[in-house]
């Protein structure tokens, strides 16, 4: 879902990267340019937000490690029965 997000506002600042392109070639002062600064930070924003989440580990065992553990201690259990 944050991917598609991203992939719209990518695709909807090409557009201004581009007039800014334009307005650079035509030998405008660079500082009358507008800034993409706001983009920058949220790009990574993005990529750190996306880092943390595919990084972070909650402490103890999902539902599914859960049911898998109990599975394997009934099979044990029942191996030694």
């Amino acid at each position: 879902m944050l991917a598609l997000v991203v992939a719209a506002v990518l695709v909807a600042e090409t557009q201004t990267i581009s007039g800014l392109a334009r307005a650079a070639s035509s030998a405008a002062d660079p500082r009358e340019l507008p800034s993409t600064l706001p983009h920058s930070v949220g790009g990574l924003v993005v990529l750190l937000i996306t880092t943390i989440l595919s990084t972070y580990k909650p402490k103890g065992l999902t539902r599914y490690g859960w049911r898998r553990q109990q599975d394997q201690r009934h099979r044990q259990r029942a191996a030694v029965s």
